[in-house]
């Protein structure tokens, strides 16, 4: 481009922002995060040992067995415990599987 007085000179094209400098996602939420619901614990009927009475009917699983906790290291993780024994039945809806409880 030439100006008035005789030299050239090159147009600026309008500066960006660097990638980085971008707008960031919000942070999704974990979904071990727990939101402001309230829910009503029921009360499990137990013997006079304290322990549950089973089988115990908890929505559409019924607890055979609530097995053993074992402190070896393949039994457990910093946030699960998977107790030896543990038995669970599931009842489905039988329009929609070949199965039946």
């Amino acid at each position: 481009m030439i100006d008035n007085s005789g030299t050239t000179s090159r147009a600026v094209a309008p500066s960006r922002a660097p990638e980085n400098q971008r707008l960031a996602k919000p942070k999704r939420l974990k979904a071990h995060t727990v939101l402001s619901k309230s829910h009503s614990i029921p009360v499990v009927p137990r013997d006079k040992k304290g322990k549950p009475l089973l089988p115990l009917n908890v929505g559409i699983m019924t607890v055979i067995n609530l097995g053993e906790v074992c402190k070896r290291e393949h039994f457990h993780t910093e946030r699960y415990i998977f107790p030896v024994g543990y038995e669970v039945t599931r009842c489905v809806d039988p329009a929609f599987h070949s199965l039946r409880c």
